[in-house]
């Protein structure tokens, strides 16, 4: 959840019923804006940037972490290969120059 500039509501979740598809939802004058990824994600985190972009930090089926901007395109995703079982949680900031900065807890094996 965060929200914009103009005081609109910007959220992002799995939706579990549909193969955790990352579902993104942007408030608009009288309704919301719905844009669907498809793929599995899980462990989101959402943040704006100064022009109300949102950026989104997610663990995809292979369990690497993906980082994704909304363009006019689409979504722009660079993925983040994990070794073993990383991405349980994807915490997203956005530093005063826009820089995305994630932190992400790996879990491992053999220790």
């Amino acid at each position: 959840l965060a929200v914009d500039s103009a005081g609109k509501i910007h959220i992002v979740f799995s939706d579990l019923q549909a193969n955790t598809r990352l579902v993104y939802l942007r408030q608009l004058g009288n309704g919301w804006q719905t844009l669907v990824e498809f793929g599995s994600s899980y462990a989101l985190s959402l943040a704006l940037d100064a022009a109300d972009r949102p950026h989104v930090a997610y663990t995809n089926a292979d369990r690497d972490i993906v980082y994704a901007v909304l363009g006019p395109e689409g979504w722009e995703r660079t993925t983040i290969p994990m070794v073993e079982h990383g991405g349980s949680h994807n915490p997203l900031l956005l530093d005063e120059l826009g820089v995305a900065h994630i932190s992400t807890m790996q879990y491992a094996q053999d220790l």
